[in-house]
């Protein structure tokens, strides 16, 4: 495997990250991703002023991306418990899928969560993302079935936390 190198996303690459995160949802979820998500996913400048924005690449290129919310008021946050931080947007451009991108970036983001003190890290995470949850569940992610989530399309959350 190739090196994957993660940093903070630059404002230059906004426009990439959100095609490239929409691409990846609409690869796993087709039709079913809903307008609004899809702008809100589009809309990394406005993520970005509020949390961090990561981006992997492979050999120059974005492979992947995941938001880092390590603030409880964050507008991102999703009902976090105390010492909890939290990822959104998690996705790896469908071309880049199952090689390791997707677990670097939860690697990535569960060492920057030590760094900063928390005790755990906590994700929602549609039910079709399969992979996605083998992954969470191989890096010791446990659910936390208490805190799922029903949306008002019908549709669950699956909640996942690592204890740090």
């Amino acid at each position: 495997m190739n090196t994957i190198v993660i940093e903070l996303a630059k404002e230059e690459e906004f426009d990439s990250i959100g095609t490239l995160i929409v691409s990846a949802y609409r690869d796993l979820l087709g039709s079913e991703l809903e307008e609004p998500y899809e702008k809100e996913l589009l809309d990394v400048k406005t993520r970005a002023q509020v949390s961090d924005v990561y981006v992997a690449e492979v050999e120059g290129h974005l492979a992947g991306s995941v938001t880092y919310v390590g603030d409880p008021a964050s507008p991102l946050a999703e009902d976090f418990n105390d010492h909890e931080v939290g990822v959104r947007m998690l996705a790896v451009d469908p071309k880049w899928q199952g090689k390791g991108v997707g677990k670097a970036l939860v690697r990535f983001v569960a060492d920057r969560a030590r760094r900063d003190g928390a005790r755990s890290v906590f994700l929602y995470s549609l039910e079709e993302m399969k992979v996605a949850h083998h992954i969470y569940e191989d890096l010791g992610f446990k659910r936390v079935v208490d805190r799922d989530y029903l949306m008002d399309n019908g549709r669950y959350l699956l909640a996942f936390t690592l204890y740090l």
